[in-house]
């Protein structure tokens, strides 16, 4: 499994997580967008509704996909699908080229079902307290079902000025 050609590298502890850039559409800190009020939801990683330049995104919570503790220093815009998604994140540490090969996690590996595999995480991990192994995400494999069909149906919605016409 060849790791991607650019990834966002960001903490989930005990993680190091990389997502590929081509799935990156902008990275946000944490209060460039409000989180909606809790309300109940079709899954529990998914928040509701956020603006970003004035267009809905559908908010998700990267800890809730991998049952760890909400991270809530960053927002990841994503491009999968051309859906308009926004995740929640931990603190983004920078764009990089993975330095070894993503291998398959073990069987049974919590949360092994929603990465693509681990990569070493070497000294960046070592200098923030995370785990050796890292994490090689894709979006396509995260999102929930609940979160794509909620995106999709913000995508399919009018607008307010097409409502008005």
């Amino acid at each position: 499994m060849s790791p991607p050609a650019q990834a966002l590298l960001l903490i989930a502890a005990p993680w190091l997580l990389a997502l590929p850039i081509a799935e990156v559409e902008r990275v946000l800190l944490a209060e460039a967008l409000t989180a909606p009020p809790a309300t109940a939801q079709a899954h529990p990683a998914l928040l509701g509704t956020v603006l970003h330049a004035g267009s809905p995104r559908v908010a998700v919570d990267l800890g809730a996909l991998l049952g760890l503790p909400s991270g809530a220093e960053s927002w990841i815009l994503l491009t999968c699908r051309r859906l308009p998604l926004a995740l929640r994140a931990g603190r983004c540490l920078q764009v990089a080229t993975l330095a070894g090969a993503v291998r398959p996690l073990p069987v049974g590996f919590a949360g092994g079902h929603l990465a693509l595999g681990g990569f070493p995480a070497g000294p960046l991990a070592e200098r923030h307290g995370l785990a050796a192994l890292g994490l090689a995400l894709a979006a396509e494999r995260l999102l929930p079902p609940a979160a794509v069909g909620a995106a999709r149906t913000l995508l399919l919605a009018p607008t307010a000025t097409e409502s008005r016409a």
